[in-house]
């Protein structure tokens, strides 16, 4: 097995148009690969609990997969074209009745995408001393629904999926 899971290489998100403009379709955006921060998964287990009266005992029920949230840190460097393709990308996100976001965490691995919005609509950004680019950019998405991690490998195309994951 390889020392890593879910692939290597760049981000990428593909937009599907949900309207019926004659220029309807898909746009795809290359994503620079992530600084030093990396790009970061959260995964967030969606269950029911309940604790009994008696000795106190935790239950849980009802696995729904996981909410994912993905952090593309790029706080050390960014370059001002990426900066304009991460406006881009706030502009799909404000339409959310006229387009869907998928993130390929690593486009080397293109099976494993999930539908995502930014979490929150900010991000800092600066001027770098020497002024050779700019610093400070996190993008912050999170899965539409919940789901499987959909972990793979260079070995193995896909780990056991026992949740729903939507097709684009």
């Amino acid at each position: 097995m390889s020392d890593y899971i879910n692939g290597e290489s760049f981000p990428k998100i593909r937009i599907t148009d949900l309207t019926d403009a004659p220029v309807s379709g898909i746009d795809v955006i290359n994503l620079d690969l992530c600084g030093e921060g990396g790009l970061i998964e959260s995964y967030e287990e969606s269950f029911k609990r309940v604790t009994t009266r008696k000795n106190k005992r935790l239950i849980d029920y009802d696995f729904q997969g996981s909410r994912i949230r993905f952090t593309l840190d790029y706080s050390n460097y960014i370059k001002a074209d990426m900066l304009f393709v991460i406006e881009e990308i706030f502009m799909y996100n404000s339409l959310p009745n006229s387009y869907k976001l998928w993130l390929y965490p690593r486009a080397d691995k293109p099976g494993r995408f999930f539908e995502v919005r930014l979490e929150d609509g900010a991000f800092d950004l600066a001027l770098l001393p020497q002024r050779e680019g700019h610093t400070l950019p996190i993008l912050k998405f999170i899965s539409v629904i919940t789901q499987s991690k959909n972990f793979v490998t260079s070995d193995i195309e896909s780990f056991r999926n026992p949740y729903y994951v939507a097709e684009p």
